[in-house]
């Protein structure tokens, strides 16, 4: 980990290269499709159903390759303060909230879930406490998961920093409440 205790994680760019690459030779295999929509017949109806649920998975596939591409900035920062992932809707969780840090289970091993304590949940989603439970037992995740498959990352070195950090916070936390406050006459 870096001396000033930041890490910063950016997208890898092979691997959106190669996902690039996937998705234009899969493009180019749908290009009956188009042929399809030129004639006015069944066939036609066939071929708007499929562009219709392939055009928003294309979407996302190449706005995914033109970020990972072009994008300069860290997609995920842990540093002193907590955890910021750009692509999340609550795009910041402070350490104090934070009360385990673990890998997911299984095939979601890259994933840096982060179980938060019950008082702070309610403010990171908003599913209801008995969802959010469920959800987390059924996928083996966090209340908050960062998915680190895209990232230019070791998922062990990223646990590890995540672990420091939230200790550190918390020893400062302890530190700051074991002060002793001046006495006021």
């Amino acid at each position: 980990m870096p001396d000033n205790d930041t890490l910063e994680l950016h997208y890898s760019r092979p691997m959106a290269i190669v996902v690039g690459l996937l998705a234009m030779a899969s493009l180019a295999s749908t290009a009956p499709l188009v042929l399809a929509l030129l004639q006015f017949n069944a066939l036609a109806v066939l071929g708007i159903g499929a562009l219709a649920i392939f055009a928003p998975i294309y979407f996302a596939l190449f706005r995914y390759v033109l970020r990972a591409l072009l994008s300069a900035q860290p997609v995920v920062t842990l540093d002193a303060l907590g955890v910021t992932d750009t692509r999340q809707r609550v795009d910041y969780v402070s350490w104090d909230d934070v009360q385990r840090v673990r890998l997911g289970m299984g095939n979601r091993a890259s994933t840096l879930c982060l179980e938060l304590k019950p008082t702070a949940a309610s403010r990171y989603t908003r599913a209801p406490g008995g969802w959010r439970l469920l959800m987390r037992y059924v996928e083996t995740l966090g209340d908050w998961n960062v998915n680190l498959m895209p990232l230019r990352c070791s998922r062990t070195e990223v646990l590890a920093a995540a672990e420091a950090l939230r200790k550190a916070a918390i020893r400062r936390r302890v530190e700051q409440l074991n002060r002793p406050t001046s006495a006021v006459p």
